[in-house]
């Protein structure tokens, strides 16, 4: 998530504050043990709702530069973003 908050900082997206959880799966494998799936739950606080959309959007931004990417284990991401 440090690609969301590396935008987050460049186009001066203003949240209150930004914690995330994650959880993995690890399966016994051929040669040893594989981690299978990894599930990622970051909990954005913003100020305003109109804020909301543009986060969501980085967030999607974000996961197009994940690491993740160049890995073949599944990684999902279930974003929360409140409004206080």
């Amino acid at each position: 998530m440090t690609t969301f908050l590396s935008l987050a900082e460049k186009t001066k997206l203003a949240f209150k504050s930004y914690k995330s959880e994650a959880s993995g799966t690890m399966e016994k494998a051929e040669k040893g043990f594989l981690m299978t799936r990894i599930h990622i739950k970051p909990t954005l606080v913003v100020a305003e709702e109109s804020l909301k959309e543009k986060t969501v959007t980085l967030l999607e931004k974000a996961e197009k530069y994940l690491i993740s990417n160049s890995m073949k284990t599944e990684v999902t991401i279930e974003l929360i973003v409140l409004i206080k």
